[in-house]
């Protein structure tokens, strides 16, 4: 039969073992103090008892909480872009804005970007995901048609070559 301990020992051994995010007690030192195990980094820490409760870690996962709040959403930091991401802002900017260089030769020609993706870039990268390669742009498979889930794909720099008007109009 296990021995019985006072009331105020069981508060101590309580402790020991139980986990507060992921800090794992591990020894109780004098006064208010422990040491812990944190599974996230690895490393051992020494934290004040009354403070357990509202730890979620030692401190190491505070840089990944301070990026996740600073990325506006799911793929785009507020810092910089992704290549998909500056791609979409991109495609945007030549179909709409009147001010760019290369408007006529989008916007001006009648190229337009499909609704659902107008405004939504966690839309674009569901429909196109990922760039397989830094080097790869959008393409459309239609020159003269919209950018649309239907219309696009990621196209390497020989691929674009090819497909440019200028080309298209030398073979026919």
């Amino acid at each position: 039969m296990a021995a019985k301990l006072a009331p105020d020992q069981l508060k101590i051994h309580s402790l020991i073992g139980r986990r507060f995010g992921t800090l794992l007690v591990k020894t109780l030192l004098l006064g208010q103090r422990c040491r812990v195990y944190c599974e996230a980094c690895g490393k051992y820490k020494i934290r004040d008892k009354r403070n357990l409760y509202r730890l979620k870690s030692c401190g190491c996962l505070r840089g990944q909480a301070i990026s996740i709040s600073k990325t506006k959403h799911g793929a785009k930091p507020a810092a910089g872009g992704t290549p998909e991401y500056t791609c979409w802002k991109n495609m945007k900017g030549r179909c709409s804005n009147k001010r760019r260089e290369d408007f006529p030769l989008y916007g001006g020609r009648g190229i337009r970007v499909c609704p659902q993706w107008q405004k939504n870039f966690i839309q674009f990268l569901k429909d196109m995901g990922l760039k397989p390669d830094p080097t790869f742009s959008i393409e459309r498979r239609e020159v003269n048609g919209p950018y649309s889930p239907k219309n696009c794909y990621w196209a390497d720099a020989h691929t674009q070559r090819v497909n440019q008007r200028r080309m298209l109009k030398a073979a026919a």
